[in-house]
């Protein structure tokens, strides 16, 4: 998969890969810093708009160590989850945080997913969109979707209009770096986070993304100065 970021840098699924695995065993940390602690404000919104429903499957990809994956499971407890991750490392720190869970944890590449179509109620996921060849992506979850189904999207933003998206902006051309050295990470790696943060597109475009692969009732709602968006569509009913 190919990501286009600020600078004109291409970045490729092993690079993806490789900036994960270096910051697997902090990447908790640093997101707590990097979002200021309020993640939980956002993951609320995910699953009150994932709107799990008793026996659904749902697909948390880009799971990380599996924190969407597990507040599903807890929303309802005879859900089929499934935390799915490029990475193997983020994978092994999932299992361990999580031990004895019945979320099933799976390697695999979002741009191809090993589901047949029509076969998960819900998707959820964070910071992946950056990532993916944005229709391309779009367009395999819906296909995995049933009639009916949810995705719901957490991604990053380039900032709200007026004083606070200015501020919000502003900050974000230095706070991954910091965050990055706080904790003992490369420059590089956080580089790489910032990049893709501030090149990302604005929910009104991943809307418009959305409705094109052909999902409905489609929206988004924004934090931390329009700096961090949860965007949601629903694959039409029969």
């Amino acid at each position: 998969m190919k990501a286009q970021y600020t600078h004109g840098r291409p970045v490729d699924e092993s690079g993806v890969r490789e900036m994960f695995t270096r910051v697997a065993k902090r990447y908790d940390v640093g997101n707590a810093l990097m979002t200021l602690g309020m993640s939980g404000r956002w993951r609320r919104e995910i699953q009150r708009r994932a709107r799990v429903m008793p026996g659904n499957v749902v697909l948390d990809l880009a799971t990380g160590t599996g924190q969407l994956a597990v507040d599903a499971l807890r929303a309802q407890p005879s859900a089929q989850v499934i935390g799915a991750d490029l990475t193997p490392a983020m994978l092994d720190i999932a299992k361990q945080r999580h031990p004895g869970s019945s979320i099933a944890w799976v390697c695999l590449d979002a741009h191809a997913l090993p589901f047949d179509d029509s076969t998960v109620d819900v998707i959820t996921h964070g910071y992946l969109l950056r990532y993916l060849d944005l229709h391309a992506g779009l367009a395999e979850q819906f296909r995995v979707l049933t009639p009916g189904g949810r995705l719901v999207a957490l991604d990053t933003s380039p900032g709200a209009a007026g004083i606070i998206g200015r501020i919000a902006s502003s900050a974000t051309t230095f706070w991954p770096r910091l965050v990055g050295r706080f904790i003992g990470q490369t420059a590089e790696d956080y580089q790489f986070l910032q990049d893709s943060s501030l090149a990302f597109h604005s929910p009104a475009v991943i809307a418009r993304a959305l409705e094109e692969v052909g999902f409905e009732g489609c929206g988004s709602k924004s934090y931390l100065g329009g700096m961090l968006a949860v965007c949601w569509g629903q694959k039409p009913t029969l």
